[in-house]
């Protein structure tokens, strides 16, 4: 369970973690919350011994997102978390899009798995540089997932063209005020590939 503490400052956030059969050992759990853009500040572990059930730990986390993090934004980052426990998710810099771009982890698979074709064909920029360029613009990857998805995905309802054109022009202004070059041929390349 992900909550806001009551009167808590700056956005600090508790998560309860149930972990049957022992302890969640913090050296696997640290790098899942960074991963996301989430800092562990404290841990209490509380162990529980149910009569008709195996031992469980409850751990209790608090948490300082890098990022806003609003209630709506809650659901995603818990079914991020729970798909980086189970193996599901590989625990880099992609997932602090879930945060700051309102991407599911999904979503940053997709961004991820991109990036690796990109590689593939002699993309010259780092994985670290990738992440930080798309974590510096949210907005430019929240875009080029729903470009993505308005192209390919086949229960897309209404006009494509026309949604196409709409999230495209608002590429083209975004694109317009990234100062950074290296940032610039990054969101470009991944652009050119989504072409």
């Amino acid at each position: 369970v992900l909550a806001r503490p009551p009167g808590a400052a700056g956005g600090a956030l508790t998560l309860r973690l149930a972990h049957p059969g022992g302890p969640l050992p913090l050296a696997d759990a640290l790098p899942l919350f960074e991963s996301l853009d989430l800092r562990a500040i404290e841990e209490l572990p509380h162990r529980l011994t149910p009569a008709d059930a195996p031992p469980v730990v409850l751990h209790v986390f608090s948490l300082a997102p890098a990022a806003p993090a609003g209630p709506e934004r809650f659901p995603a980052l818990l079914e991020a978390l729970a798909a980086l426990l189970d193996g599901r998710a590989e625990a880099d810099g992609f997932n602090r899009l879930v945060l700051r771009a309102g991407l599911t982890w999904r979503e940053c698979w997709l961004l991820r798995a991109m990036f690796r074709w990109l590689k593939q064909v002699g993309f010259g920029f780092a994985q670290p540089s990738v992440e930080a360029a798309l974590a510096e613009h949210p907005r430019m990857a929240w875009l080029i997932v729903r470009l993505f998805t308005t192209r390919f995905d086949p229960d897309f309802g209404g006009d494509r063209a026309a949604a196409e054109a709409e999230l495209a022009a608002e590429w083209a202004t975004a694109l317009d005020a990234v100062e950074n070059p290296d940032e610039d041929r990054i969101l470009t390349r991944l652009r050119v590939l989504l072409d």
